[in-house]
């Protein structure tokens, strides 16, 4: 599965690409974006099958990402990053098809494990 990962900052985005066992569950970083509008142009010209997004972000939310690629893109995955744990950001994510929200204060190595069995 072809991964993309959308995360306004730098070392948030490479840490977390860095730390993630993708190829134990035959996952590949094809790609990262800035933001929203940057992930859009990136999925016009690439082939994608798993989302990673942040929520807030410049340009463009990861919500309506989430709400853009469900129609532009239906057949991609996406998982909420961030570090908002308000129940009003996780329940409209839900409500957009976010396949799991993981909150990044919270994430630690032994959960990509898990994280990803989810997913995969």
């Amino acid at each position: 599965m072809r991964v993309l990962v959308v995360e306004d900052d730098q070392l948030v985005r490479r840490g977390f690409i860095s730390m993630m066992p993708w190829k134990t569950y035959g996952l590949e970083v094809v790609g990262e974006a800035i933001n929203g509008e940057k992930a859009l142009e990136f999925l016009a010209h690439n082939d994608v099958d798993l989302l990673f997004t942040d929520l807030l972000m410049p340009v463009m939310t990861g919500l309506e990402l989430m709400k853009q690629v469900n129609v532009r893109y239906p057949h991609i995955g996406q998982v909420v990053l961030t570090f908002h744990e308000e129940f009003e950001y996780i329940q409209e994510a839900l409500r957009i098809g976010a396949l799991d929200y993981i909150i990044k204060a919270d994430f630690e190595v032994e959960q990509m494990d898990d994280v990803l069995q989810r997913i995969v």
